[in-house]
């Protein structure tokens, strides 16, 4: 689906939502949601985060462990970095400047994410050995390589990332609050005076004479 398709797909999906229904609903003007939406995107990564910590705390398959491991420290890290072309909000290593021992389980986390999932670079998370192989008998010969590499994380570790986890939800929600609540306060600021990035569409009408009366209030307001 492209942007506009996936727009009409959000604005069906919110207009026929249980709590939507109950309620006027509005779109916000794309200039003022951008961080609300980033630091709500953040929000659900650390949650998914999370759960799959909780599922690292039980006894999976190799391949499941290092799926959730990989999840983990993906959208971990994902909360951290940005593109230069989004501009769009991120966490900060500011978020740390009272709490030294988080800070340290951030690093190694994001170490994890720049040089072994994220890139090869190096790492103690993964030892490779070359070895050369002749087989006598038939004098052919190959390569062998053996390699340790790290696939999921220590079970005493899992609480301390778990408490890194839930200590940054905090903050994130926090963010998103403090930038939901600027909206607001823009959106009613500017409701006198309606321009082409002011103005705010109406998604649902549950009551016709309500939706009247506050897309009228200016109106009102200068009677």
């Amino acid at each position: 689906m492209n942007k506009e398709e996936k727009e009409k797909q959000l604005d069906s999906d919110i207009k026929n939502h249980s709590d939507t229904k109950q309620t006027l609903t509005f779109k916000i003007p794309n200039h003022l949601e951008r961080k609300n939406v980033a630091y709500y995107s953040i929000i659900l990564d650390l949650e998914t985060c999370k759960k799959a910590l909780l599922r690292l705390k039980k006894r999976n398959r190799e391949i499941v462990r290092t799926s959730l491991f990989t999840t983990v420290i993906i959208l971990y890290g994902k909360c951290f970095t940005d593109s230069s072309s989004s501009k769009s909000p991120k966490l900060e290593l500011d978020c740390f400047e009272n709490s030294d021992n988080l800070k340290t389980i951030h690093q190694n986390l994001m170490s994890m994410r720049h040089n072994f999932i994220a890139h090869r670079g190096e790492t103690e998370h993964e030892y490779g050995k070359a070895y050369f192989q002749i087989f006598p008998k038939t004098m052919k010969w190959g390569i062998k390589v053996g390699l340790q590499r790290r696939f999921s994380f220590e079970r005493k570790e899992i609480p301390d990332y778990i408490e890194l986890v839930d200590y940054l939800l905090k903050i994130a929600v926090e963010k998103y609050e403090k930038v939901g609540s600027k909206i607001m306060e823009h959106i009613i600021t500017n409701y006198d005076n309606p321009n082409s990035e002011n103005k705010l569409e109406l998604l649902n009408n549950v009551d016709s004479e309500l939706s009247d009366y506050v897309m009228n209030l200016k109106l009102n307001k200068n009677d």
